[in-house]
Order: structure tokens, then sequence, then C-alpha cells
């Protein structure tokens, strides 16, 4: 795939590996697609917001978005580091 849109540069972690995650978001920007994040999405977003990233994921669980996703970008408002915090909109039942 990253070859037929133009050679995007691409990586993985794990989320069980917060290093690993942290590694990802040195470039600026986190695209996740964890799920379930109700289980592995916040390990994810705090990386992201941790190293001051824009964060952007595939949820659509009513869970996650409200409660962790709210909870975390208060927490980016209040850090020296801000990231910009975007989420899925409904893509799951």
């Amino acid at each position: 795939m990253t070859e037929r849109l133009g050679g995007l540069d691409t990586r993985a972690a794990d989320v069980t590996d917060p290093a690993s995650i942290h590694a990802l978001v040195e470039r600026g920007v986190l695209l996740s697609t964890v799920g379930p994040f109700d289980r592995w999405g916040r390990p994810a977003l705090d990386a992201a917001i941790d190293n001051g990233a824009h964060y952007l994921d595939s949820t659509g669980e009513w869970r996650f978005w409200p409660e962790e996703v709210t909870a975390a970008a208060a927490a980016s408002a209040s850090a020296a580091r801000r990231a910009a915090v975007a989420g899925g909109s409904g893509g799951s039942p």
C-alpha cells in the first residue's frame, strides 16, 4: 500500500511497550489504529501528549472517546507541550 501511495513512511509499535510507542512520535504525528481502544488506546494517546505530537485515531468506541480523550486533552492543555487531539466518529457499533 505504501508504494501505491507514493512511498509513505510507516512504522509499528507494541502497545504493551511504551518505549516503542514513544519512538513512533518523534516526527510529531501519531495515527493510532490500536483497538480495541477501551483496552489499548490510552498508552498511544499518552505517548502523543507526552511528546507534544498531533494525535489522530480511528476509534468510534463510546467509552474511549469521551472519557479518555477528553481527560488527555485537558492534561495536554496544562502541559508544557500541547498536542492536537482528534478521533474517529462512530466507526464501530
